[in-house]
């Protein structure tokens, strides 16, 4: 009966989209300011402090199911294996918003720009080895593969003359590694990881409308394609006693073209058309410090961090046939921020802890920088530039959550405290989400 149990509520956070780290998602806390079995996805090295682990989740907004496991060899060496359907931590940096001027494309099947940091077919391998007692060597690597084609042309034989077909396709693949070492009682410190991040991220998206004039010519074509990619990053975590540190920054490039295309006729030759090209450049970095205490009936984490970013855009339009550059603009932007964060947990019993998170986002300054030059007869004529500061309101956020321990395996859970109040809503058939997120970890060690 208990196995039947488990089986049962193994299947059910499957094929619900429950949401995934949900332990880390109840306490509201940063990845880099609590332990878990997830921190092997960010540190590697962390992997000796999670040996036999198989767990299973999933993120209800994304759809970011992943599974995995790790196990210890003998005493020295450490490995995990995930599957996963994750998200690109460099064209989710770097396409997730594009500022204006925006792009003209306007895709026919629902794939955006913005989606393509979603990934259907990932893996990752992760690997420790430990030199001694307290040095530890780590890596990991990486695949994400996203493709997705899409056609209903006309295939009528023989083909007549005003057949008509949209072709789309979009494919999107990234290459990441990581490597850590990190030396256990070294100085004052508990702990030291220091580590690297390099990602290579492509993307290509086309967009044609055939006509059939004796033979298949597009009418309408887009194609936007990254040239050079690439994000490099580098962190510092630090565990004493007394507090944590946390420093990470990263680097990312992007250049990317775009063309777009109009055979009115349709006989083969374009009449209208546009090409353009655009670089961008980011720079971001956090500093965080985190104290957790933990006591036998509860453990309660504070955590602070400032964030910065800016972002760099170069884009250039093109005369469609004689190259010659047409149109230019620069677009800079800077973005800081203070975020606070605590949570607590409670061991109520063996079989379950209950959890709360609270967070405060508040922005320091953001501001943007716009330089657009006035072309004529292929001239520029003047500068128009516009800056801009912006004060934004403080956001806060809380979240809850508990654990189930059945045996071997935990069941973890995030809750969205709006749905929790506001059952009306929810009752009179409403659709709402009350969780948020949930994990289930098993461990065999």
């Amino acid at each position: 009966m208990k196995k039947g149990l488990i089986i049962a509520s193994l299947f059910l956070l499957t094929i619900l989209s429950f949401g995934s780290i949900g332990r880390i998602t109840g306490l509201n806390a940063p990845y880099w300011a609590v332990d878990d079995t997830n921190n092997v996805l960010y540190f590697p090295n962390l992997i000796f402090n999670s040996p036999g682990v198989v767990q299973l989740e999933s993120l209800e907004n994304s759809n970011n199911y992943f599974g995995g496991f790790n196990y210890i060899l003998g005493r020295h060496i450490a490995f995990g294996i995930y599957f996963r359907k994750a998200q690109s931590i460099g064209l989710s940096r770097l396409m997730g918003d594009i500022p204006p001027p925006a792009t003209t494309f306007n895709f026919s099947n629902g794939i955006s720009i913005s989606n393509i940091a979603n990934f259907y077919n990932c893996f990752d391998f992760i690997g420790s080895i430990k030199f001694g007692e307290n040095l530890f060597f780590g890596f990991s690597l990486n695949m994400n593969r996203f493709s997705n084609e899409y056609s209903d042309r006309q295939n009528s034989v023989p083909q007549n003359n005003g057949d008509s077909g949209i072709t789309e396709d979009l494919n999107a693949s990234e290459l990441n590694f990581k490597l850590d070492i990190s030396i256990k009682n070294f100085v004052f410190f508990n702990y030291l990881d220091l580590g690297m991040d390099y990602g290579k991220p492509k993307y290509s998206h086309l967009f044609q409308w055939d006509i059939y004039n004796n033979g298949w010519y597009p009418f309408w074509k887009e194609l936007y394609e990254t040239k050079e990619t690439g994000y490099m990053g580098f962190w510092l975590m630090a565990k004493s006693n007394f507090f944590d540190l946390f420093f990470k920054y990263y680097t990312t490039k992007l250049d990317n073209s775009s063309y777009f295309g109009i055979d009115i006729q349709p006989d083969g030759i374009v009449d209208f058309g546009n090409k353009s090209q655009t670089e961008q450049s980011n720079k971001e970095m956090i500093i965080g410090i985190s104290k957790t205490i933990k006591k036998k009936a509860f453990l309660m984490f504070f955590a602070g961090s400032f964030n910065m970013e800016k972002i760099l855009w170069y884009g250039k339009n093109f005369d469609f046939t004689s190259g010659d550059t047409i149109d230019q603009y620069d677009y800079d932007t800077t973005d800081l921020v203070l975020n606070f964060y605590t949570g607590i947990e409670y061991f109520i019993k063996k079989w379950l802890t209950l959890r709360g998170g609270f967070s405060v986002n508040c922005p320091i300054s953001y501001s943007y920088d716009l330089s657009e030059p006035t072309w004529v007869a292929n001239a520029v004529t003047g500068i128009y530039s516009e800056k801009i500061n912006y004060n934004n309101v403080s956001q806060v956020m809380i979240m809850l959550g508990n654990t189930f321990h059945i045996g071997l395996f935990d069941i973890d859970l995030a809750f969205y405290p709006t749905a929790l109040l506001n059952n009306l809503y929810l009752l009179t058939g409403n659709s709402g989400i009350l969780v948020g997120k949930g994990s289930i970890v098993y461990r065999f060690k």
